[in-house]
């Protein structure tokens, strides 16, 4: 069905996408339809299927169009006929010939054709000779089920039920075309009272949960008797006074156990009577042991599936103490299996697995099963839960147990004789097999973490279930397997301290509000993660398994260079296959192959093979995200949102794979419930012809590092998984292009070409040591940037740290040219939100956090990327329910379609050219009347602000910062450094014993920090109780708060920095030798400024200084100057221009230019840059003003900034200028040689005496002149501090001391 385009003269290029509800059919390149897999008429939805096949063309916008085929199967006989129900009969025990009842068949192939009735019934050549004896089948009248055929069922016999209990009669049954198939029918003989009773006495076995529950049926009260429907005739009664904590049914001797009965054994006798055998008062003893299992031992259980066999015929002659049985023998496989590794096998759960109704698709091994008295007709499963406790004493981690379990299925069949299936994993196929989507649901608390998987947490208060045996009864939880589909339950911080709750070492304390997590060096987030893990090419790690639920995301961060490495791989852990259901074994693995992913899935859905061509290998040294996405539609595989190395835009065919299921699948049954495993295998590769698969994995483990592996935005832990071998956290690779380190607040990234240190919010400078200076922001604030790199068009971030109890404001904006369109980190309702909007529709894309508000008073960190039309918006540690996500490139072509009819396609947004000059805004909007604010749009007004980053490169905050080498702030207003808030507390009273708290912004009546409310009375919380000192540190309580006092080799607050003893204890030589030169360059530079000091002052007086600095004609800068007026092309502001010897310095000279604002300098000589601040001090002092220090920073390429101080303009150094780098180099703090040093700058004006004195230091003496000022000691303290607030510009530096003092730093 090829299609044309007119436009282009008919040579314009379509692409062809086809809607399949058979999912059978294929559209190539040139619009051919074809059928690619075989298709069962009784198997699809009817026998008449519409396709629709989709042409797109290539034009801006794409238009496309839609043809319908309708595909017609004609039928085969090829379904044989289906015995109807009903297939159990009953027969008294002892009856004569007896009509049991009709047995009826139908067809699913087309009648019409010959392909049904009528149906012939006869007894199969495979019964044995008994049936014969006693069965018989009646085809007359012929005209049974209205002529399509039947068959009557007839007893010809009596049956004795001592003899036998059910009669299992094969009958097979065939159409008009000979197509036949034999089926099992049940007849059960109903006992008759023949038969006196017995003393007997009974065990029950009762492993109950700490929360208790309802009252439970424990089984009935036993005594010898081969007659076991006789309960009619029997009566029950205790033998002696009741037991306050057992109840029994007299007429049914059921006993039943209250829900306050505690650990113990407990004695119970009853008597017994027989109305017909005129029989009473027989003694019935029955023991009761009581066990309590521990939240652990259900948490950690995992099932296994043994067939076939019943929990009755399983659990019979078994005892807890000795074993015995069925039971007994798989709890001695699993120790011999396991080794040494289980301490103690614990049976935690016993109970009949009704999810195989009807399933058994072996007749011969189901009719087995049944004349063996094994199960009834639908029942052939023993569903068993095991927990295994280690040495240690704590119980296996559940991924793990149910992983060696899977690996050890042989020797466990070995030991039972029976087969057995380790997790869920058959029961998925079930499922699918069924077509059933329930959800088995369990009480207790839910996980987000374990959901759906095999660590779900099994119910911590799950109903009680009897297994009767007779003369024993098991009673244990019923546990299931925990689902929740669509994962939606949020988890926030926790209500109480659970050993789980912090990973790798981590301690959980007790904070004012709630629960934190006190982290190790080296671990991420609210809940200590390590989020990167290396393999070494011999390793693997296992984590919790992909949720059954769809959708479902998986993705993760690669770096390695090799080639070949199989990255994840999920199916069976045995080489060879457990034929319990027909058809392959579900499996999903994604690797390399030469360098390129590869996504395999067998099972249900599949078979799928698929790979994401890209432009270049992905083993190249740098990081590269893969992203897994599965719904009820197919699979899709995405490798870095489709951006390239330099954040260029990819082309879809070079970036995503896509494919539909191959089947039609429900949410259940598209995966195993095996471990997921990392990086490689733990056994041998499974053989493709053992587990029925197309293609089978990879046996190539990863030599490389993954990072953030998340699934449905959960992050994984990988620095403590469930197994693991060969492999260690932490990425080896990329901290090793690291030599120098990144400090305690760093991390080492960029893959192994371009590495760096990327600090943790808060945090900045080459070795993230330095800590940011934060920003509060006022009413009608804002703040403009320029920047010197271009952000990409497609691929573009930001974030920022944020403290606000505003609800609604703009965060951070990047915007192209006018503002045409923007990338927007806004509040909408006290929720962080991005939003991309613009294009000829103005197109609107927004993205949420929609858990939890950011408007609570607390230091957030949030980010935001867009790669073209998707989006990604984090909080903190982006964990969970702290990041959210918009794939647009994984959208369906329908979908995509129907957006781009209704002109609200992302993909018009897909492309963002970042104006570099206006185009980043911090806080609200201004918009200008003239040179005037008129009215800041979304204005974040009372926050605070800090760390701001483009593209992961810090930009400046004012006041405290105005430039880096990234950005310069052009214009700014109504900004205060550092986080200032009033005090909330002070028209708040508190009642006793309460005091006002303030929570920034906020009061709140309270005990205050680090303490609690005990009877009525405020009392002093003991933090050291819950050991927040890391690495054996010792607590120490402050009442309020504590202390910790570290072991060698750690320090912090908590002593969770890991320390390295031995280099505080030495220096090497070359640092000594270093530190030497450097004494003794800075005492011959004081001495010499020292001597000219002197000098100067014996000279007389303070003239020459003063006209010094106002500038002379004399030396090499002198030069002429010539004024004038000019008009901004681009703002339209009437400036002021000063020509120095070919060099302009434009000064704006607006007197009602607000405080704060700047103008922009522009420097073209060398020369220029002494001159500018000559000129600007020189204009300060003729207007009267008095300036303050201009503050460190300025654009590169000699590009600065004026800023406004009391009315006069005064320059701002240029952040790359060789003057402001010398000594500090970029971001670094006041406490720096040059900063120890500027008291000296007031006297070097003229370098000829300095030039006689120290000839070889004119240079050095060049670059002190020329550093900024860092503060202003010729002013009062009050003065100074009016400066500071009034301006917005202050320096930033803390350290003052005076003039005439002469410091040094060694």
């Amino acid at each position: 069905m090829p299609a044309s385009d007119p436009d282009l003269g008919g040579n314009q290029k379509v692409d062809y996408y086809l809607e399949d509800e058979w999912n059978s059919l294929q559209v190539d390149d040139e619009g051919n339809v074809r059928v690619w897999r075989q298709l069962d008429r009784e198997g699809m939805i009817g026998g008449v299927g519409r396709v629709k096949i989709i042409g797109v063309d290539h034009g801006d916008p794409p238009l496309s169009s839609t043809a319908t085929l309708t595909v017609t199967l004609t039928d085969v006989n090829d379904s044989p006929p289906r015995l109807l129900p009903p297939t159990t009969f009953q027969v008294e025990e002892g009856s004569p010939p007896t009509r049991l009842g009709v047995l009826t068949a139908t067809d699913d192939d087309v009648w019409s054709l010959g392909h049904g009735p009528p149906f012939n019934f006869t007894l199969a050549p495979s019964n044995p000779l008994y049936v014969y004896d006693y069965i018989q089948l009646r085809l007359d009248p012929p005209d049974l089920d209205a002529g399509r055929g039947g068959a009557e069922l007839w007893t010809t016999a009596p049956i004795d039920r001592e003899e036998h209990r059910v009669l299992i009669v094969e009958v097979t049954v065939s159409d008009a075309g000979k197509l036949a198939e034999t089926y099992p029918i049940s007849v059960v003989v109903r006992d008759i009272n023949d038969n006196p009773m017995k003393p007997g006495s009974k065990t029950v076995y009762l492993w109950k949960t700490q929360s208790g529950g309802a009252e439970v049926s424990m089984g009935r009260v036993f005594v010898e008797d081969p007659d076991d429907w006789d309960i009619g005739d029997k009566t029950f009664h205790w033998l002696g006074p009741p037991h306050q904590l057992f109840a029994l049914d007299t007429n049914t001797g059921i006993i039943y156990a209250n829900s306050h009965i505690r650990e113990g054994s407990y004695d119970l006798q009853f008597s017994v009577s027989d109305r017909v055998w005129n029989q009473s008062n027989v003694r019935a003893n029955v023991t009761v042991v009581v066990r309590v299992l521990p939240p652990d031992a259900l948490t950690h259980a995992v099932p296994l599936m043994l067939t076939p066999t019943t929990p009755k015929h399983l659990t019979q002659k078994w005892n807890p103490m000795s074993g015995g049985g069925g039971l007994g023998a798989l709890v001695r496989g699993i120790k011999e299996a396991l080794k040494e590794k289980a301490e103690s096998v614990h049976v935690v759960s016993v109970y009949e697995d009704d999810q195989w109704k009807g399933l058994i698709s072996n007749i011969s091994s189901k009719t087995k099963l049944l004349r063996d008295g094994l199960a009834s007709e639908d029942m052939v499963v023993a569903r068993v839960w095991i927990s295994v406790r280690q040495e240690s004493g704590s119980f296996m981690d559940p991924v793990k147990l149910e992983g060696l379990l899977a690996m050890h299925t042989q020797e466990l069949e070995e030991a039972t004789e029976l087969t057995v299936v380790a997790g869920n994993g058959v029961d998925n196929v079930l499922q699918e097999r069924k077509g059933k989507d329930k959800d088995r649901v369990a009480g207790g608390r839910t996980s987000t973490e374990r959901q759906s998987s095999a660590t779900s947490l099994a119910s911590t208060a799950p109903a009680l279930q009897v297994v009767d045996t007779n003369s024993t009864s098991i009673v244990t939880p019923r546990l299931f397997r925990r689902q929740v589909c669509p994962p939606n339950v949020v988890v926030l911080e926790p209500e109480a301290c659970t050993p789980t709750t912090c990973l790798n070492g981590g301690r959980c304390v007790r904070s004012d509000l709630s629960y934190r997590c006190i982290c190790p060096f080296g671990t991420w987030g609210s809940r200590c993660k390590v989020v990167s893990r290396t393999f070494t090419g011999i390793g693997w790690a296992w984590v919790h398994p992909v949720p059954l639920c769809l959708p479902t995301t998986v993705s993760f961060q690669l770096l390695t260079r090799r080639p070949e490495a199989l990255l994840l791989y999920l199916g069976p852990l045995a080489p060879t296959g457990r034929k319990i259901i027909q058809g392959p074994a579900p499996m999903l693995s994604l690797e390399l192959r030469q360098g390129r992913p590869q996504f395999l899935l067998e099972g249900p859905g599949g078979p799928i093979q698929m790979t994401v061509n890209t432009t270049r290998p992905l083993h190249d040294g740098s990081w590269h995200v893969l992203h897994l996405h599965f719904d009820n539609k197919g699979v899709s595989l995405m490798v870095d949102y489709c951006a390239g190395r330099d954040g260029e835009m990819v082309k879809e065919s070079n970036c995503v794979a896509k494919t539909r299921w191959k089947r039609p699948i429900t949410s259940k049954a598209w995966v195993g419930s095996e471990p997921l495993q990392v990086g490689g295998m733990a056994h041998p590769v499974p053989r493709p012809e053992q587990h029925d698969w197309t293609h089978g994995p990879s046996a190539k483990p990863l030599t490389g590092c993954i990072r953030r592996l998340s699934i449905n935005g959960v992050l994984v832990d990988l620095g403590s998984p469930a197994h693991s071998h060969g492999s260690y956290q932490g990425c080896a690779l990329q901290d090793e292009a690291c030599p120098s380190g990144c400090g305690f607040h760093g991390l080492c990234d960029g893959g192994l070409h371009s590495p760096v240190c990327n600090c943790d919010p808060g945090w900045s400078g080459t070795d993230c040591s330095l800590q940011t200076v934060p920003a509060s922001l006022g009413n009608g604030s804002y703040v403009k940037m320029a920047l010197s790199f271009t952000p990409g068009p497609y691929k573009a971030s930001m974030q920022i740290r944020l403290r606000t109890r505003q609800r609604q404001g703009d965060i951070l904006q990047l915007s192209s040219e006018h503002q045409a369109s923007s990338f927007t980190l806004t509040l909408e309702n006290g929720l962080a939100c991005v939003v991309v909007q613009g294009g000829e529709h103005r197109t609107k894309q927004r993205l949420c956090l929609t858990s939890r508000p950011v408007n609570d008073g607390v230091w957030h960190y949030l980010r935001a990327e867009r790669y073209g039309a998707n989006l990604l918006i984090s909080m903190d540690d982006g964990d969970s329910w702290r990041q959210n996500a918009t794939i647009y490139t994984l959208v369906t072509v329908k979908e995509k379609l129907s957006l781009r009819s209704r002109k609200k396609s992302p993909e018009l947004l897909k492309l963002l050219n970042v104006d570099k000059q206006e185009g980043v805004h911090i806080g609200g909007t201004p918009e200008f009347l003239g040179v005037s604010v008129l009215k800041v749009h979304r204005d974040l007004e009372n926050s605070c602000i800090d760390d701001v980053r483009i593209d992961d490169r810090p930009l400046p905050i004012p006041p405290a910062e105005n430039g880096t080498q990234w950005g310069q702030v052009t214009m700014w207003e109504n900004v205060q450094r550092d986080c200032q808030a009033a005090d909330a507390c002070g028209n708040l009273t508190c009642g006793p014993p309460f005091t006002c708290t303030d929570i920034w912004k906020q009061a709140v009546c309270s005990c205050g920090p680090g303490k609690e409310l005990v009877g009525g009375k405020c009392q002093d919380v003991d933090e050291c109780i819950y050991r927040p000192c890391l690495y054996s540190g010792t607590c120490i309580n402050r009442r309020p708060m504590y202390s910790c006092s570290c072991t060698p080799g750690h320090a912090g607050n908590n002593c969770q920095w890991p320390i390295d003893v031995n280099s505080l204890m030495y220096v090497t030589t070359p640092a000594v030798f270093t530190a030497i030169m450097l004494f003794l360059l800075i005492l011959l530079l004081a001495g010499g400024l020292l001597f000219y000091r002197n000098r100067r002052q014996r000279a007389g007086g303070t003239g020459d200084r003063n006209r010094d600095r106002q500038g002379g004609s004399d030396g090499d800068d002198a030069g002429s100057s010539r004024t004038g007026k000019e008009v901004d092309r681009d703002t339209g502001k009437e400036i002021q221009t000063i020509e120095m010897e070919h060099d302009k310095i434009w000064l704006a000279v607006n007197p009602e230019l607000p405080n704060g604002r700047t103008a922009i300098i522009s420097q073209t000589g060398p020369s220029s840059k002494k001159k500018a601040a000559e000129f600007a001090s020189k204009k300060a002092r003729e207007e009267g003003g008095g300036g303050g220090e201009a503050p460190r920073g300025g654009p590169p390429g000699g590009v600065g900034a004026m800023t406004e101080k009391g009315g006069v303009v005064v320059p701002v150094m240029a952040r790359d200028d060789l003057r402001a780098y010398a000594y500090e180099g970029d971001g670094s703090s006041s406490g720096s040689l040059s900063s120890a040093l500027s008291g000296l700058r007031v006297d070097l004006t003229d370098d000829g005496e300095i030039s006689k004195l120290a000839p070889s230091f004119r240079e050095v003496v060049d670059l002190l002149r020329h550093l900024p000022d860092t503060f202003d000691s010729t002013k009062s303290t009050n003065s100074t501090s009016t400066t500071s607030n009034n301006s917005k510009s202050t320096p930033n530096s803390t350290l003052r001391r005076p003039k005439q003092e002469i410091s040094t730093v060694c």
